[in-house]
């Protein structure tokens, strides 16, 4: 019963007959066994007891043989299903399909192989057949090996693939479906798309041809409509959340080129967060991955933090600019805090190529360190201040104490 509901081929009345064949034996089952039971639970049988038992076994009989005749049914409804997908595909094949698989085996057309197989001799033995070509309306089988095979439709409720199998302008290789389109086509490569989506990745998804006046690789939209709730509760839509997780650097988006965004937006930057008394090369080693720390001195203490030079900063982001341009043309901006409650103080020296510098370009002397000649700025608890680095130089675009 179980193998027989369960195939996708069975649908409709036969399958509703076999459900419906099954509840009624397993009742009757359970009303048999409890009729015996009865009879015999005080050993000794009456003649109600026993006519109660001979009815309930007649219904048993008769449920049984009709879910003999469920089961007879569901597996002709399911031949039936499997002969009509056949005929159907029989009927279907066109001649240029027949000669196509033909020509692939080595003969001019169909006809020839068809002369081929007329001039051979079918051999049976031991329940092995060898032929040349087999003709047949239905072919059902538990396994079948074969070097090609064409069809017009394939139904299947599994299909595995192994490496160099192809599927339209895809490959398969070590478990990695792959784009095999040629390039300059400007055709979408994956396409998925419905009245209120789109996902699409391709070479160029709106090529010149027809109007796009810019290339696009990736396309994800979500337009369902989504309206409702009150301001500040409202329904949200996302076309596309990205996360990372459960590494001392995590990022969501590692982008080459700049961005360009209408609508709302709500950013909170994660801090990178630094206790105790030594975090000269603080900036240094951590700014590739962080652009907000969040300070903790402890009292009693003149905590000294050097600034990235330009030519680190290049080391660490690159040289240049998506365009070319130089990254000295570009800002580069940090923040830095120090947490309320802790009651030492952080100095920010400035370095050789990474000055520290007033916003009218002369040295920031703010909290005087002997022997740090590049610019100092001193920050206790609840400071906070953003610099900017452009041309070598690092200047205080905010500072709020």
């Amino acid at each position: 019963y179980n193998k027989l509901y369960v195939n996708s081929y069975l649908t409709g009345t036969a399958k509703s007959g076999l459900l419906n064949a099954k509840v009624t034996l397993f009742g009757a089952i359970d009303n048999l066994l409890s009729a015996i039971n009865s009879a015999i639970s005080d050993g000794k049988t009456t003649v109600a007891e026993k006519n109660n038992v001979d009815s309930k076994f007649s219904l048993f009989n008769s449920a049984m043989s009709s879910f003999n005749t469920a089961v007879e049914t569901a597996n002709k409804a399911i031949q039936d299903t499997l002969k009509s997908y056949s005929d159907n595909a029989a009927s279907n094949v066109p001649d240029s399909f027949k000669d196509s698989l033909a020509q692939r085996l080595g003969y001019t057309n169909y006809a020839a192989l068809e002369a081929a197989a007329d001039a051979g001799n079918t051999v049976v033995k031991n329940g092995k057949i060898n032929t040349v070509l087999l003709e047949a309306e239905a072919i059902v089988a538990k396994g079948l090996t074969a070097a090609m095979i064409q069809a017009l439709d394939i139904v299947t409720n599994r299909l595995t693939v192994t490496s160099g199998a192809k599927i339209g302008n895809f490959t398969i290789e070590d478990g990695w479906l792959k784009s095999t389109t040629q390039a300059g086509t400007g055709k979408g490569y994956i396409s998925v798309k419905t009245g209120v989506s789109d996902i699409s990745f391709g070479e160029d998804l709106i090529p010149a041809t027809v109007g796009g006046a810019y290339t696009l690789t990736g396309l994800i939209e979500n337009k369902k409509s989504n309206q409702g709730e009150y301001f500040g509760q409202e329904n949200e839509n996302i076309a596309l959340r990205v996360s990372a997780k459960n590494a001392t650097a995590n990022w969501g988006l590692d982008c080459f080129g700049g961005i360009r965004k209408i609508g709302r937006g709500v950013e909170v930057n994660e801090p990178y967060i630094m206790a105790g008394k030594s975090m000269a090369d603080l900036l240094e080693t951590k700014i590739k991955y962080y652009n907000y720390f969040q300070l903790q001195p402890p009292e009693g203490y003149d905590v000294l933090i050097r600034l990235p030079a330009y030519t680190l900063l290049i080391s660490k982001l690159g040289g240049t600019l998506p365009n070319g341009t130089p990254l000295s043309l570009g800002v580069t901006t940090i923040t830095l805090s120090v947490q309320a409650g802790f009651k030492g103080r952080i100095v920010l020296v400035g370095v050789n190529n990474g000055r520290l510098v007033s916003n009218q370009g002369g040295l920031l002397d703010d909290y005087p360190i002997s022997g740090y000649n590049y610019g100092t700025l001193g920050l206790t608890q609840c400071n906070i201040v953003k610099l900017g680095q452009f041309n070598g130089g690092w200047t205080p675009l905010y500072l709020s104490r």
